[in-house]
């Protein structure tokens, strides 16, 4: 049984199709009765309530709503209600940082998303052993090899479902052949008759004949039924796993940025951000679905700093609609005390030309000083500071300049220079 509850928005607004706030009574018919929460993979309850299939206790309850006692082993106790589930990944989000997402995917935003972090600060990732990181990568492994093998029994379900619907319609064919056989030759005769002789001349019909085809018409008719019950189990095997396939690839994602977050793969002032899949990254930027991208923390020093980039791949401010926005963000880490602040580090922001990655003056640079009075460079209180940088970084045509972008990949460069002024925790000298 899954363990995942519902869709947790806390206090963020579910629109409709028409970007229109869903009124709470109407929302209400889309939570599950056991988390509150909106319905993930609803299944309807016997008693006509819904509930998420990761909410079903393991042994006899009683539905919160109307109190019948529901018995969890017994059979044909909750029904997949496919029509909930599909109003529910149709809903979007409207994110308390006033970015829009499709259910599923702002619950990926969540984990990153600066507004909610105020409200539900995540625990510190560098606080995460070697092993933690080990395990997921097992369990990314265990999810993949799971999603491979639903996806191969979803083809054999297919193949067999057009065999088993061949085979029904063969079936019908030759009983509506056999039908109009008998048909032809009347009722049989009465028992102790041999033959008979049809009225019209016809050529008499052995009544053991006439028995014969009767038992194959009925043996065809129940053949026909159990293959019906056949497809149907077939169906439902197919739904649940067409079902299952938008969480299992969800939760791969979450668990590749999970991982990627925690390898935590540069802690020396340098760092490049590989952006893949930038066709489709960019055009949900353009249509507003996911407005910017966070990059993996990365730190100044193995205790150092803790910092990631922020992209707009259709702009932001000043340059939205004509240019990509780069930004970078100071993040709360837990040697903050030990650290000098204002954060007073030059940066250095490069999208890399792929064509000629060790000639600097063919890449798109901006350099700039942290202004100290600027709050993005305080001492962080949340888990982000206000992100600061280049609302003009590069023009929107490096998208698809063949320079810059290969294999649908883009790559950011950040390179940061401590000032000679500045010490930290790994620089001290005994």
């Amino acid at each position: 049984m899954s363990s995942l509850k519902g869709y947790n928005t806390l206090d963020c607004q579910i629109l409709n199709k028409d970007n229109q706030p869903l009124e709470p009574d109407y929302l209400k018919r889309y939570c599950c009765v056991y988390c509150h929460y909106i319905l993930r993979q609803a299944l309807q309850i016997e008693c006509g309530d819904r509930i998420c299939k990761g909410c079903i206790p393991l042994r006899l309850f009683n539905c919160p709503l109307c109190g019948d006692e529901i018995d969890p082993e017994k059979p044909n106790q909750f029904f997949s209600d496919r029509s909930c589930q599909k109003d529910v990944l149709g809903f979007t989000v409207l994110c308390k940082c006033q970015e829009k997402f499709k259910i599923g995917e702002w619950e990926l935003h969540s984990e990153i998303c600066e507004e909610i972090q105020k409200v539900t600060p995540k625990p510190a990732v560098a606080n995460v052993l070697p092993q933690d990181v080990a395990q997921l990568e097992n369990g990314l492994k265990q999810t993949q090899t799971e999603l491979s093998e639903q996806k191969k029994q979803v083809n054999r379900c297919t193949k067999k479902l057009e065999s088993l619907e061949k085979e029904v319609r063969q079936l019908r064919l030759l009983t509506d052949e056999v039908r109009r056989g008998v048909a032809a030759y009347g009722i049989a005769p009465s028992p102790g008759s041999s033959s008979r002789t049809a009225a019209d001349g016809e050529p008499a019909v052995n009544s053991r004949v006439l028995d014969q085809i009767r038992e194959t018409v009925t043996q065809l008719v129940s053949d026909i039924e159990q293959q019906k019950g056949t497809l149907r189990q077939l169906n439902t095997s197919v739904d649940h796993f067409t079902q299952t396939f938008p969480r299992m690839e969800t939760v791969l994602e979450e668990l590749n940025l999970k991982i990627e977050i925690l390898e935590v793969k540069s802690t020396s002032g340098v760092y490049i951000w590989k952006v893949n899949d930038l066709a489709r990254r960019a055009r949900e930027a353009r249509i507003g679905r996911t407005v910017s991208l966070y990059s993996p923390p990365f730190y100044t020093s193995p205790h150092g700093y803790r910092l990631c980039l922020r992209a707009y791949l259709f702009g932001d401010g000043s340059g939205k609609g004509t240019h990509i926005s780069l930004f970078i963000v100071v993040m709360k880490s837990e040697y903050d005390d030990l650290l000098a602040w204002p954060f007073q580090h030059k940066v250095t922001l490069t999208l890399i030309n792929q064509d000629h990655p060790l000639t600097p003056e063919r890449s798109t640079t901006h350099r700039f000083i942290p202004n100290a009075d600027s709050s993005s460079f305080k001492k962080p209180v949340d888990t982000f500071n206000v992100a600061s940088g280049f609302p003009e970084f590069a023009p929107l045509s490096v998208i698809t300049d063949q320079a810059f972008c290969h294999n649908d990949t883009l790559y950011f460069r950040i390179k940061l220079e401590t000032p000679e002024a500045v010490t930290g925790p790994d620089e001290l000298k005994d």
